[in-house]
């Protein structure tokens, strides 16, 4: 019930958290190369969208995407926040280019599926629970939520 309870608050209130920072350590120079395909192919796929050479650099990008949507802003002299915006980042050769992509291809881009999942199993949950529990089980979900007895958080399900 407990389980439950929390996985509903969950669904209605957004908790912030703290910012937190995280380091990744990639000893193997065949992994560094494996992630390196990952960043080549990032940056192509941008470039190839506004039908550039698969190696363009940022500024050619931002510059095409800005003939194509008015976004960055800023056109050709776009900096790395604007790209990002815009969706047109291009990934350096270099360390920093490699943190880039882990941060925004790797993981960021993967928060959402997490959060989706999440969202989906908590949904499962509460279904099963909906299908078995009794009426004053599914008040005590609703006054424990905030909600008034009788809500109606179940009534699909019955």
């Amino acid at each position: 019930m407990k389980r439950l309870l929390l996985s509903l608050l969950l669904l209605t209130a957004v908790s912030a958290s703290a910012q937190e920072t995280y380091s990744v350590t990639i000893n193997l120079a065949a992994n560094v190369a494996k992630l390196d395909i990952g960043r080549q192919l990032a940056n192509q796929k941008v470039c190839t969208a506004f039908s550039l050479s698969a190696s363009c650099t940022q500024a050619q990008a931002c510059a095409a995407s800005f003939s194509a949507t008015g976004q960055p802003a800023t056109g050709a002299s776009c900096n790395t926040s604007e790209a990002n915006a815009a969706g047109v980042r291009i990934y350096a050769n270099t360390l920093a280019g490699r943190e880039a992509f882990i941060a925004l291809e790797m993981v960021k881009a993967n928060l959402e599926v997490f959060a989706r999942q999440r969202a989906k199993l908590d949904f499962a949950s509460l279904q099963s629970f909906c299908k078995a529990a009794t009426q004053p089980q599914i008040d005590g979900v609703c006054t424990a939520s905030g909600l008034a007895a009788g809500c109606g958080v179940c009534d699909s399900w019955r």
